[in-house]
């Protein structure tokens, strides 16, 4: 098969909006079987907080 395995990898990501805060440290997203992993998602909108840590994986 031509497209056995695509990877897609961002390794710190910001958005980022007047008081509105969008970061991800960590996403990766793998197609090979299949696989989506976030390790260390961060929400946040001036003084709202929305913290995600644990990764989950599908598969």
């Amino acid at each position: 098969m031509f497209f056995h395995l695509v990877r897609f990898q961002v390794s710190g990501f910001r958005f980022q909006v007047s008081g509105f805060r969008f970061q991800v440290s960590g996403f990766r997203f793998q197609v090979s079987g299949f696989r989506f992993q976030v390790s260390g998602f961060r929400f946040q909108v001036s003084g709202f907080r929305f913290v995600y840590r644990p990764y989950g994986t599908l598969k």
